[in-house]
């Protein structure tokens, strides 16, 4: 399977906008790519595995004694048992004077045993979402979570956890998580600094510092209501976007957030002082009431080193 085949496996449905089907792509997907993963992935990839697997023994132990019970009612119901484990059965009525078994009220396992099919699918899907989460959260990569088609998956289905991973590689189309993380994060900081069409300012590097405007917006109504500097809600992102890049630029860091300045509260932020940061390099951060935001290296040399390694010098104002 070449590279193309592997990349339209894994986004069998991005073009269409659905959800992608892992059932469908387990079958498609055939590298292994378990040497591109440290050691600490392996085991927590191993460790969750486990943990899925036991829940899976309990849940396949409880549905094994159910389905045999329910099979002795398959003979006067409508009964039919789904290749994915549920059991299909109909209503009845039986009349309390003619019925001398009293049947009605006899236990049904039906129920128990789709509740159990449920749960089976949804600690499946918990489990393939948690080994993306943590690659995604791991390498800042936006590699889409797939979703089970429950009604194809078989009762005793269970999932192998390289095959998640041959998933994330082919998504990042065979580049090392770094670099890929280092590409999507640089892209996240471009969008995020890219002047819009009511913008008359650029970055600025002078001396030590770079000037930053209109990267963020202040909440309106926490503003007129409480006085109080908040960053907009949708704004979180773009500014996590920004702070990642300027870390990645002065540390190599693929981790860097808001939460890495200091005292920060982005619901309050104080524009009356400069914050400082949790990693060497930015000597602080100032926020201005007209949106403005400063960044203050240790040298002027640093601040145009960073300028330049982040792109800044090439954007441009929007033709308007």
């Amino acid at each position: 399977m070449n590279q193309n085949q592997l990349n339209s496996a894994s986004h069998p449905a991005n073009k269409l906008g659905q959800p992608l089907d892992f059932l469908t792509i387990i079958n498609k997907v055939e590298v292994r790519n378990e040497e591109r993963i440290t050691a600490e992935e392996k085991q927590y990839c191993e460790e969750l595995q486990a943990n899925l697997y036991s829940i899976l023994d309990n849940l396949d132990k409880w549905y094994g004694l159910l389905k045999t019970e329910s099979d002795r009612y398959k003979d006067y119901r409508n009964y039919y048992v789904h290749p994915n484990g549920k059991v299909n059965f109909g209503s009845y009525y039986i009349e309390e004077t003619s019925d001398l078994t009293f049947r009605k009220y006899d236990f049904m396992p039906f129920e128990p045993i789709n509740s159990i099919v449920e749960l089976r699918a949804n600690v499946i899907n918990s489990f393939g979402s948690r080994i993306i989460r943590y690659f995604n959260e791991k390498y800042n990569i936006e590699v889409p979570v797939p979703e089970i088609n429950k009604k194809n998956m078989q009762i005793d289905f269970r999932p192998d956890y390289n095959t998640y991973i041959d998933m994330v590689i082919s998504h990042l189309g065979g580049k090392s998580f770094h670099d890929t993380a280092v590409e999507e994060l640089l892209s996240n900081f471009q969008k995020a600094v890219k002047p819009g069409y009511h913008t008359d300012f650029l970055p600025e590097v002078k001396g030590a510092k770079i000037t930053f405007s209109n990267i963020i917006y202040w909440d309106t109504w926490q503003r007129e209501w409480h006085n109080v500097s908040a960053i907009g809600s949708d704004d979180i992102k773009t500014f996590d976007a920004f702070m990642a890049g300027i870390g990645y630029a002065v540390t190599g860091s693929l981790n860097v957030s808001h939460q890495s300045i200091i005292g920060f509260d982005s619901r309050n932020v104080d524009t009356s002082k400069e914050y400082s940061v949790t990693f060497k390099g930015i000597e602080g951060i100032k926020f201005f009431k007209n949106r403005r935001i400063d960044i203050r290296f240790t040298n002027a040399d640093s601040a145009k080193a960073c300028f330049e390694k982040l792109g800044l010098k090439d954007l441009v104002l929007p033709n308007l």
